[in-house]
């Protein structure tokens, strides 16, 4: 019975295409002449009345579907269908697959690296590419598969329900129209050799019965090929979300994060190397959520590109001033507190603004706030915004530290342009500075330098008493570290604040404090 039945459904589509294209009844006298001499004059009454009949009734009893491809439309570059029309399509092959116990689905196809294709060959170019793409689908896909463009870089294909079809020839037709997509193709700006990823999804064992899901669900898998690699291929599994899902729900978490005060600072103490005296602190971004402290690696990058430095910069310069006020409060002072700023924090035009009239509230001294810059952001500002901030920075007597000093390309010409007035040594220089002749003599270096030009140093990452007291040998002349203090919440600063006058207060106590001794 399979085969009888697709034999009518495909009938009725072909059917019901001809009845979208009434131009065709300009062949009726033809067909009637034709029917005259083959059959006589009954065969042509019939066929002269038949075929007008026929193409009213498929045009006015159409399936819903076909009414929807006949809405949906045509695009304009490549003359295929679009997305309704492909839902439309898969909607009835799962009709159909429910009826004859077959299998169907669609796969997505997607253009990788186009924005680097057109960098590199122009929009024209690309363009043509896509066009030739769409072309090639509807030129070697089956009669029983259905082609449309779902955007300017992706195409869709219903893979029609047909005799032992399974999901291993799925992957194969899906492959086998992947190679044809990327083949090199010649235009006017040149060679172009594309590669496409691969999304699929089918009725085998993800029990897809609605249409927009399967295609969701083959869009869902090539995002994810998209991602896994130029010219991968990816077959849809249940509980996969789609890339844009993923980054609304993070989005919101962090948003959220930022608002109820699950993102904010946490400070780490700076001393005299010699001496131990508190000569600042650093606020350090933390997430803490549902008992758990995320790294700043794992979501800082996100929180950027997503807009939300505006609110993550308000909120740690908020809590800086807060721990500065909050050591004036019990005769504690805290010399200054170190923001650290990226690069899209520092291109937000009217930061010094509120940095400064924040602190003029607040009627705390410019001097009490240090900005902590990435050397990758001196080596290259690549922006006059975050130059402009920086400078009226350090003109209203801010401090500019430069941070993980060594580890990018800052030149002693930016190191000057940018008024920096210390430099931090990466924590990668200071381990095992106690037991290595070269990490010793390079730390020596960075000192001696930082010296001569008058810049005040900080160690970064200091652990153990033997990298403080060569840290300190060397002449560097402020040490931050696991070893002086592990990073405060804010509730906590006025209790290590105490804890650390007494202990100076105490007779032979000079020298880095530790964590043990100031908790």
């Amino acid at each position: 019975m399979r085969l009888p039945f697709l034999i009518q459904s495909s009938f009725r589509r072909s059917l019901s295409e001809a009845a979208a294209r009434p131009e065709l009844l300009a062949l009726l006298p033809a067909l009637t002449l034709a029917a005259y001499w083959l059959g006589g004059e009954g065969w042509l009454v019939i066929t002269a009345l038949a075929v007008p009949v026929a193409f009213a009734g498929a045009a006015a009893q159409g399936t819903l579907s076909e009414l929807s491809r006949l809405r949906a439309g045509y695009s304009d570059d490549t003359q295929l269908p679009l997305r309704e029309a492909l839902l439309a399509e898969v909607e009835d092959n799962l009709e159909t697959c429910q009826i004859v116990g077959l299998h169907c689905g669609v796969v997505v196809f997607i253009l990788d690296r186009a924005d680097h294709l057109r960098d590199t060959h122009g929009r024209t170019a690309v363009n043509e590419l896509v066009d030739h793409m769409g072309r090639k689908l509807r030129h070697l896909t089956r009669s029983a598969d259905f082609v449309a463009r779902l955007d300017d870089i992706t195409y869709g294909v219903a893979l029609g329900p047909q005799e032992q079809s399974s999901r291993c020839e799925m992957i194969a037709t899906a492959r086998r129209l992947q190679m044809a997509l990327t083949q090199r193709l010649r235009t006017d700006a040149g060679w172009l050799d594309p590669s496409v990823s691969v999304g699929l999804s089918d009725t085998v064992d993800q029990g897809q019965t609605e249409a927009q899901a399967m295609l969701q669900g083959a869009e869902i898998a090539a995002e994810r090929a998209l991602n896994d690699g130029p010219g991968a291929l990816c077959i849809y599994q249940r509980g996969m979300q789609s890339d844009s899902t993923r980054q609304a729900a993070l989005r919101d978490a962090l948003s959220r994060a930022l608002g109820n005060g699950e993102i904010g600072a946490v400070f780490q103490p700076q001393v005299c190397a010699v001496t131990g005296a508190l000569t600042g602190m650093e606020a350090l971004v933390r997430w803490s959520r549902d008992g758990q402290v995320i790294p700043p690696s794992d979501f800082l990058p996100q929180l950027h590109s997503f807009g939300l430095s505006e609110g993550l910069t308000r909120r740690m310069l908020a809590q800086a001033l807060d721990a500065l006020e909050a050591g004036d409060a019990i005769g504690q002072i805290i010399p200054n507190v170190a923001l650290n700023l990226s690069r899209t924090e520092l291109l937000a035009p009217g930061l010094a603004d509120l940095i400064l009239w924040d602190l003029d509230r607040r009627g705390l001294q410019p001097e009490r706030l240090v900005i902590e810059v990435l050397e990758s952001v001196v080596a290259d500002p690549a922006d006059g915004v975050i130059e402009r901030n920086i400078a009226a920075l350090a003109r209203a007597g801010c401090g500019i530290d430069l941070d993980d000093f060594g580890t990018g390309h800052a030149s002693i010409a930016n190191i000057r342009r940018f008024a920096v007035g210390r430099l931090k040594i990466d924590r990668s220089f200071v381990s095992g500075l106690d037991t290595d002749p070269a990490q010793r003599r390079l730390v020596g270096a960075i000192v001696l330098m930082a010296r001569e030009l008058r810049l005040g140093t900080v160690a970064e990452g200091v652990e153990t008493g033997a990298e403080a007291k060569a840290l300190a040998d060397l002449g560097c002349e402020a040490l931050q570290g696991y070893h002086i203090a592990r990073p405060l919440p804010l509730s906590e600063i006025q209790a290590w604040l105490r804890a650390d006058s007494r202990r100076h207060a105490r007779p032979g106590s000079a020298g880095p404090a530790t964590a043990e001794t100031a908790p």
